[in-house]
């Protein structure tokens, strides 16, 4: 089994999730609704790495942010994506 030193922030300490329909979002669910969730695969992975029991899963969505960062001596570019809800770098995987 693998080790994560990872710490496992708790959102309802941060923000206020809501419960929302669909169709109150202004987002384009179509990416999201061509890829099922498996949540048999989420909950056994969440408990595998973590010292967690998973009593519920639910899909949420929160705000990025993506940032243009110029270095200022060769005005080369590269770009962060930031989490709106904690302000933290989130590296995306692809």
């Amino acid at each position: 089994m693998v080790k994560y030193n990872l710490k496992i922030n708790d959102l309802d300490d941060h923000c206020k999730i809501e419960p929302m329909l669909k169709d109150q979002l202004d987002h384009d669910f179509r990416k999201i609704d061509s890829k099922k969730l498996d949540i048999k695969t989420i909950e056994n992975m969440m408990e595998r790495k973590y010292p967690v029991k998973v009593q519920h899963v639910e899909l949420v969505l929160f705000p990025t942010w993506e940032c243009t960062v110029k270095v200022k001596k060769n005005k080369d570019t590269r770009t962060v994506v930031l989490d709106g809800v904690l302000g933290k770098e989130i590296k995306i995987v692809q």
